[in-house]
């Protein structure tokens, strides 16, 4: 990764996903050239674990809430439940 916020996250949240270990790496950037191909030379100066949560699948009592509320949202838009759920 070259260290930018959206592939940072997006490889962070593949971890959660998939059960990886996300890692940040602390850099030391160089004036020295690599004649090799005239970047900039880098050092690891420390490796850090990044802490993750688990992503689970929803239970099925709150899929059901949610589908309650799709069919209040899409059929009763103007009855009294949904305008006291509609924060």
């Amino acid at each position: 990764m070259d260290g930018s916020k959206v592939p940072s996250t997006v490889g962070t949240l593949a971890c959660m996903i998939w059960k990886g270990t996300p890692y940040y790496a602390h850099i030391d950037y160089n004036d020295k050239r690599d004649p090799a191909d005239d970047l900039t030379d880098e050092d690891v100066t420390a490796i850090d674990e990044i802490p993750v949560y688990s992503i689970n699948k929803p239970k099925a009592e709150s899929l059901v809430v949610l589908k309650i509320l799709d069919y209040y949202y899409t059929t009763h838009l103007d009855s009294p439940v949904f305008l006291c759920i509609n924060f």
